[in-house]
């Protein structure tokens, strides 16, 4: 398995790599003590994740999604029947995964899914709390590639890491000519939502290469 980025502190563990056709990037947090683990979009397959599950017997308590477009979000129904773990995701995205076929169908995928039944809506601010309070994760709504996107900030790995999903990318942004899609505004909740964090903070992104918001501020050729 390709992996994009991959770090520990002590016995909490991160690793993120590509799934699916469009390499959407999967986003793993687990314990190897308590073998809990947070899962952060499950992505088109369920292969690679259930892989990574098997391999370190891990027990999955959350299913967090940074938004609803199908690349993304496909597999967390088959992933929450295996694992029993609830499905994270914002109400401004919900709509999107309740017509995840019809999604799919756009881009030529023919789907047969039984989803399952969102659990928990995110909200701006609020705080995740895994594993007993081994890792906090703060949600930060990041609407402007979808109305529901949203983005996860910790800094349990003893440095600021920030998942950011399709708002942010190393030299781009998420594209914003797909429904709920507003480029004014996905520029606004970078500049405004993300900027102000830490130059070094590592930025884990939806497709592609890891970057630093410090990198971004100087170089992204949409925020300069």
């Amino acid at each position: 398995m390709m992996e994009v980025y991959k770090t520990k502190k002590d016995s909490l563990h991160i690793v993120t790599f590509p799934v699916g056709d469009f390499a959407s990037n999967c986003t793993v947090i687990f314990n190897e003590a308590s073998k809990n683990a947070l899962v952060i979009d499950p992505g088109f397959s369920i292969d690679p994740v259930y892989q990574l599950i098997q391999k370190n017997q891990l027990k999955v308590t959350h299913i967090l999604h940074t938004h609803g477009h199908f690349d993304h979000i496909t597999s967390s129904s088959e992933l929450k029947k295996i694992t029993k773990a609830p499905l994270y995701l914002h109400q401004g995205d919900k709509h999107f995964y309740q017509d995840l076929t019809n999604q799919a169908g756009i881009f030529g995928y023919r789907l047969k899914i039984e989803l399952a039944p969102i659990d928990y809506l995110l909200s701006d601010n609020q705080i995740i709390e895994f594993d007993q309070g081994s890792l906090s994760l703060k949600v930060i709504h990041t609407p402007g590639h979808s109305q529901g996107g949203c983005c996860f900030f910790t800094e349990n790995f003893g440095y600021p890491l920030l998942i950011a999903g399709d708002t942010l990318f190393k030299q781009s942004v998420g594209r914003t000519d797909l429904p709920g899609g507003d480029f004014d505004q996905i520029v606004d909740s970078i500049k405004n939502k993300l900027f102000i964090y830490p130059d070094k903070t590592v930025v884990i992104t939806g497709h592609g290469p890891t970057t630093t918001i410090g990198d971004e501020k100087k170089s992204n050729p949409y925020l300069t």
